[in-house]
């Protein structure tokens, strides 16, 4: 009798009181865990054509890649503006740098003076970052600036997704 209630006990707390199946919740939990961020909010992040960024202290886009070549430090040089994030989330942002000569770039989602921002990129690779935005005065836009050196640099597959 006292393993009969035991199980019962058991039992019982295994069943979950917002009204889902148990198996519901191990499913929706798998999936969390199996791709644990939302759809991509940049519209061409792999440079395909010339659109959908704003381009500024000499940057433009050909073959693929966005082309960094300033001698401006702490200044934009690619803005996609209202990409749909929001504050008190996090993202993660990837990209790829090539063809690094000189320079330092940081990527933010805000502005130059609001928002939350990546260490300094200053050699080639592939970055990922995780950025949480706390800031109430931050637009809603994904940024790349220079920082202390003005760049020479290529940039690529630029991708920002929502941490579930």
């Amino acid at each position: 009798m006292k393993r009969l209630i035991i199980f019962l006990s058991l039992f019982l707390f295994l069943i979950p009181l917002s009204g889902q199946s148990l198996m519901t919740s191990i499913v929706a939990d798998q999936k969390v865990a199996a791709n644990p961020y939302g759809p991509e909010l940049i519209t061409n992040g792999s440079f395909t054509t010339d659109t959908n960024w704003d381009k500024l202290n000499g940057t433009t886009i050909s073959g693929g890649e966005a082309i960094l070549n300033s001698s401006t430090a702490y200044s934009n040089h690619l803005r996609q503006i209202s990409i749909g994030i929001q504050n008190q989330h996090t993202y993660k942002v990837d990209l790829d740098i090539t063809n690094y000569i000189s320079g330092e770039i940081k990527v933010g989602l805000g502005d130059l003076t609001n928002g939350v921002y990546s260490i300094l990129i200053t050699a080639n690779g592939s970055y990922s970052f995780e950025l949480y935005l706390n800031d109430v005065l931050a637009p809603f836009d994904i940024i790349i600036f220079s920082f202390d050196v003005g760049p020479i640099l290529h940039i690529d597959n630029v991708s920002v997704k929502e941490k579930y």
